[in-house]
């Protein structure tokens, strides 16, 4: 039990020990020391500390008014959302996607300690969460309405109890996700589609919370009411406040349900890991047979790849959902747009300049989208397959900016046609957006795949190091947004030094635009070809 626990606690810190390896011979780096690992662990700690100790400062007014169990039941409940939220997806993977499950339960070790020695290491995550929100609020309850000699202990247990919670709930939502992802065919566009709920959710509880404090003093009544009519809410405030039976309560329950949930998971942990193959066999996959071009063969593998990556999809397609959101989003408060537009202080300022900050709306959002950044790494060591294959460098370059171009350039230019329509630019303006849009497309996907070439990587373990930390992305985004930024700079020295009409200075920067599209044309398809094939 105990070597079990100490192997799987030193896998857990290794992800954050371990850097990625140089492609280069004796170029690898060493490992991050212990020293920094525990540094960044302490200010992270430290950060979310200081953030909810402001936070629940700024709920005074319920302590004031004697509401000490409202207090506390919204300091727990937040403690139990963070916590599921934060852990969730890592219970799900630490239990079911672990690399040496097979191994373990090949082991004369049942079920049952594997899992406990995981929720182990589970909880220790999962008390940092609950022990991040709910000492900050302990401590400020103790400064505004004094200390008591039992609320050490008290708390101490109530905190532990509510982790034990907390991991129940979060190993329930990892058998739900298990079973989820065993039965869905495209995991990348569900990873997608999750991340994209989960900013619509976070954005509009974070604007609910943040005007519930603004007058938490005139609603506490109101919210007393609604939490009094939730038990468990009650329960928990009341437990921290000194109530004997609502702590047993809050002890009982959380002990119970976390038994519970290990025992059901070891009796069901061997028939979770079986992947579901019956029905894919019983199923053939339907094989498209159309004849293509060897450019147009290339540019639907790496649209397939892209669709079927979840780390792919998920860190450099988000953009392609943003574009279309983005005229979506003025559509639907277009009666407020316009309504601020119209007022005669801002018309005489901003009126020419709408289709300007469309264009810097729209180019932040295509400086996240450098598809063909990561493409070159992401082949790996399946690279020498694609460079036996009877094509040259150079169509298996057309191949990903094909693919680029087909997945961003059409959606950017609907986007900005649209936006320009809904917010009444005028045609020539509306134009001009969509070169703008087209032609940033293009030096995305050029100096993209230049700085793929140049910081290519292929001895990566895990997908998401080409996609999230290579230097091809990084260098992409960042750069996009430099580029973003100068181009600000040379609008309002045009508009404003030269006094040249709005219309005119966006005809410049397109024509910018399209100028270095066309230098990177010329370099990934000289100096990127002959880098392509040197490796």
């Amino acid at each position: 039990m105990g070597a079990l626990f100490r192997v799987q606690w030193k896998s857990f810190l290794r992800r954050f020990s371990r850097p990625a390896r140089s492609q280069k011979p004796g170029r690898n780096k060493k490992p991050r020391s212990k020293g920094f690992v525990l540094g960044l662990w302490i200010f992270l700690a430290l950060w979310l500390e200081l953030v909810m100790f402001i936070f629940w400062f700024a709920m005074f007014p319920l302590l004031e008014m004697g509401y000490d169990w409202l207090f506390f039941s919204l300091a727990g409940l937040a403690a139990l959302a963070l916590a599921v939220i934060g852990s969730a997806f890592l219970t799900q993977a630490t239990l079911y996607d672990a690399k040496d499950n097979e191994l373990l339960l090949a082991m004369p070790i049942p079920p049952w300690r594997i899992l406990l020695v995981r929720m182990l290491t589970l909880l220790l995550y999962t008390l940092m969460f609950v022990a991040g929100i709910l000492l900050p609020a302990c401590v400020v309850s103790v400064i505004l309405t004094g200390f008591r000699f039992w609320q050490p202990a008290v708390w101490l247990l109530l905190i532990l109890a509510l982790t034990l919670f907390a991991q129940a709930l979060c190993c329930v939502l990892g058998w739900f996700l298990r079973q989820l992802l065993l039965r869905l065919k495209n995991k990348a566009v569900a990873s997608l589609f999750g991340m994209v709920l989960f900013f619509v959710v976070y954005f509009a509880a974070y604007n609910g919370m943040m005007q519930g404090i603004a007058d938490i003093g005139a609603h506490a009544e109101d919210l007393s009411a609604a939490l009094g009519s939730f038990a468990p809410a009650v329960v928990i405030g009341r437990a921290f406040c000194g109530d004997i039976l609502c702590i047993l309560a809050v002890l009982l329950v959380s002990c119970a349900l976390f038994a519970a949930v290990v025992w059901f998971l070891a009796k069901t942990f061997f028939a979770s890991l079986e992947p579901k193959r019956r029905a894919a066999a019983a199923k053939p996959e339907k094989r498209d047979e159309r004849e293509r071009s060897a450019v147009n063969a290339l540019a639907r593998r790496e649209r397939q790849r892209f669709l079927r990556s979840p780390s792919y999809l998920t860190n450099l397609g988000f953009g392609l959902v943003l574009l279309p959101a983005v005229p979506i989003a003025a559509l639907i408060f277009r009666g407020n747009i316009l309504g601020v537009l119209e007022q005669p202080e801002v018309a005489a300022i901003l009126s020419p300049y709408v289709a300007p900050i469309c264009a810097v709306l729209l180019g932040f959002i295509l400086c996240t989208t450098p598809l063909t950044a990561p493409s070159v790494s992401l082949e790996g060591k399946t690279l020498w397959l694609l460079r036996s294959l009877p094509v040259s460098g150079r169509d298996v370059i057309r191949g990903k900016m094909r693919f680029h171009f087909r997945f961003t350039a059409p959606l950017a230019a609907l986007s900005a046609l649209a936006l320009a329509l809904i917010l009444g630019c005028g045609p020539i303006n509306a134009l001009l957006l969509a070169v703008f849009a087209v032609s940033l497309c293009a030096v995305i996907g050029y100096f993209g795949m230049a700085f793929g070439l140049r910081f290519a990587r292929f001895d990566w373990t895990n997908e998401s190091w080409p996609c999230k930390q290579s230097g091809g992305v990084t260098a992409s985004i960042l750069g996009g947004y430099a580029l973003l930024i100068l181009l600000v700079g040379v609008f309002f020295l045009l508009t404003l030094a030269l006094s040249l009409p709005a219309a005119v200075s966006l005809a410049v920067c397109d024509v910018l635009l399209l100028l270095l599209a066309f230098f990177g044309y010329r370099l990934v398809y000289g100096w990127g070809v002959g880098v392509f094939e040197s490796f």
